[in-house]
């Protein structure tokens, strides 16, 4: 399924579905050891996905979500170990773009959400371009009004214990915003 984020149209399934989730890292050409992010529709869905949430995890997510962070839980040990490339973490957010977050309430779980791309293309905000086996490959397009807006994808981040904030991607949510909101950041790199 295509469907449009806040920023450009992700590529999606359910997180529970084993051989859509392999299906997308092929139609993809994504390395599987490179873990797949996940959108919720509300945080009654981060059970789901969460095997548990800290509570500085919940306070960051009061701050950011809706929007465009996404926070690294341990993962629920039923889910697929390609959908966290084997390391049993997965990044969960809520996104702004109101559609996407209907489209994971309407299925009634967490989808995958990554950018509606072939990896090492370019991602894109405009149906138009995205690539033709993406739509020959895929079960459609799910619209929504308004458009993405192009732009950074989400920031990525870990949560230590002490509720210090270690940033693995950097996005539409700067450090600096996450300063301003009272967390300790720290630089990380991603697995």
């Amino acid at each position: 399924m295509l469907f449009p984020t806040e920023s450009v149209f992700g590529l999606g399934c359910d997180i529970t579905d084993t051989d859509a989730v392999a299906a997308l890292f092929r139609l993809k050409k994504r390395p599987p050891a490179k873990a797949l992010p996940v959108i919720i529709g509300g945080r009654g869905q981060l059970g789901l996905a969460a095997a548990h949430v800290p509570p500085h995890a919940l306070r960051l997510a009061d701050i950011f979500w809706p929007g465009p962070l996404s926070i690294l839980f341990d993962a629920r040990p039923e889910l697929t170990p390609l959908l966290t490339a084997g390391s049993g973490r997965v990044a969960v957010r809520v996104p702004a773009h109101h559609a996407a977050r209907e489209l994971c309430l309407a299925c009634g779980r967490p989808l995958v959400a990554t950018s509606a791309n072939i990896s090492s293309m370019p991602a894109t905000a405009d149906p138009k371009e995205l690539a033709p086996e993406l739509l020959r490959e895929t079960a459609g397009i799910f619209c929504g009004d308004p458009p993405p807006s192009g732009g950074l994808p989400s920031t990525i981040v870990d949560l230590a214990a002490d509720g210090t904030v270690r940033v693995l991607r950097t996005g539409a949510v700067t450090e600096a915003r996450l300063q301003e909101t009272g967390f300790v950041v720290v630089r990380g790199t991603a697995d």
